[in-house]
């Protein structure tokens, strides 16, 4: 991530003080392999977070075009995503305080490759809204998450797919990519978009 990037995001200068801590948090997903995005906002809020759907599970069909299978093989290894031809499924999860007024936290994205993830994973992605990276660790699978700092960047929050229009005027939003491996093969893209707030607005947040 870029200067540039911290500082401007779509033309908008963001706010100055709180650069260093969205630098921060970047630098700790980056250096954390397998990090829970629902279990951070939760020690972060200090309140229970749950994810709900957005909308079905669907399949979508990647590209088989020989040239662009040859151009994602020979692109650095940080621009190959899933390194697959085959189908993905892509859902959509948003992340909810789940006390009342069960206000939104977060909103995810996700592609994953299904035959590459485990059985149990697999089965509960339709039937439950959690995010696949908390539900890999509920089922103790190892797994790591190579974050894409390329592809990360900072926001307004009205660049939010969820509202966060309750959240003080000074936040921002942080905007993750990562790549989950498991056994050394690629599994999931994973876009992740999470609030930050300066420490005195998220003890009123959380009031």
């Amino acid at each position: 991530m870029s200067d540039s990037q911290i500082v401007h995001a779509a033309g908008t200068v963001l706010p100055l003080p709180l650069l260093p801590a969205a630098a921060a948090l970047v630098a700790e997903y980056a250096a954390a392999g397998s990090r829970v995005v629902a279990d951070d906002l939760a020690a972060r809020f200090g309140r229970p977070v749950t994810g709900r759907h957005v909308g079905p599970v669907w399949t979508q069909h990647v590209t088989r075009d020989p040239a662009e299978v040859a151009r994602l093989e020979s692109a650095p290894p940080g621009r190959r995503g899933l390194r697959t031809g085959r189908p993905l499924l892509r859902r959509e999860v948003r992340l909810f305080d789940q006390a009342p007024p069960y206000r939104p936290l977060a909103y995810c994205q996700e592609m994953l490759v299904s035959d590459r993830l485990p059985a149990a994973v697999l089965a509960e992605l339709e039937s439950s809204g959690e995010p696949v990276d908390r539900l890999l660790t509920t089922h103790g699978v190892s797994w790591t998450a190579e974050l894409l700092g390329e592809d990360s960047y900072l926001a307004p929050l009205a660049d939010a797919m969820v509202d966060l229009s309750w959240l003080e005027p000074d936040a921002v939003l942080v905007e993750l990519v990562r790549r989950v491996v498991i056994d050394g093969q690629p599994v999931a893209l994973l876009l992740d978009q999470l609030p930050l707030m300066a420490p005195a607005s998220l003890l009123r947040a959380t009031a």
